[in-house]
């Protein structure tokens, strides 16, 4: 035997026999384990999925598609510069294998097609969830490649506005706005109007 190999043979003997006993649960004894699960999307909970939070880019200029190849297994296919279109492919397939929701709703492009990313302003969005694999059972048709989720920003509690002004090269200017207000009304149930009967005499 080669004197390397009889060295670490005796240091994992010299480890085994210095390590401390392995203390079992005592009966009775209760053991808690707390940790955050990352939110997945609530249709396909066994799926692969990657949850995306908008907020933490918020002092970067990203679109979607930037913010889209953050996640495994996502490609983005750009048909120019800035503002150009951009489709989304999911785990090797066509754009129109892969379905993009806004708050559930299926978005497509003028034609019927891939929805263009570009149209999509990003300070809508507060999460996105990416969902891969064949998912056409709990999403519909168009889901074969996998589902890319985006969830909008809803308004907590108080109104609230929100700008965002960026300018790069060659005369490049971006500029988005957006709100959020919480809207509350009453319905007040309308009672029929009485009818009056008169006998003529």
């Amino acid at each position: 035997m080669p004197p390397s190999r009889l060295i670490r043979h005796c240091l994992v003997s010299l480890a085994l026999v210095a390590a401390p006993p392995a203390l079992a649960q005592e009966p009775g004894e209760t053991i808690e384990v707390e940790g955050d699960r990352p939110e997945g999307s609530p249709r396909a909970p066994a799926a692969q999925t990657t949850t995306i939070d908008v907020r933490q880019y918020a002092g970067a200029v990203r679109t979607v598609s930037e913010l889209l190849e953050a996640a495994p297994g996502v490609t983005v296919h750009a048909l120019g510069g800035p503002g150009q279109t951009a489709t989304l492919s999911l785990r090797g397939g066509t754009a129109d294998q892969s379905l993009v929701l806004l708050d559930g709703i299926p978005l497509q492009g003028p034609g019927g097609g891939a929805i263009d990313l570009a149209t999509v302003p990003a300070t809508l969005l507060e999460r996105i969830t990416v969902t891969r694999g064949v998912v056409g059972a709990q999403f519909g048709a168009g889901a074969l490649g996998g589902v890319a989720e985006l969830k909008p920003r809803v308004a907590h509690g108080s109104q609230g506005l929100g700008g965002q002004v960026s300018a790069g090269s060659f005369g490049t200017i971006q500029a988005a706005a957006d709100g959020t207000a919480a809207l509350s009304w009453r319905c007040r149930p309308i009672a029929p109007p009485a009818h009056s009967s008169s006998r003529a005499s």
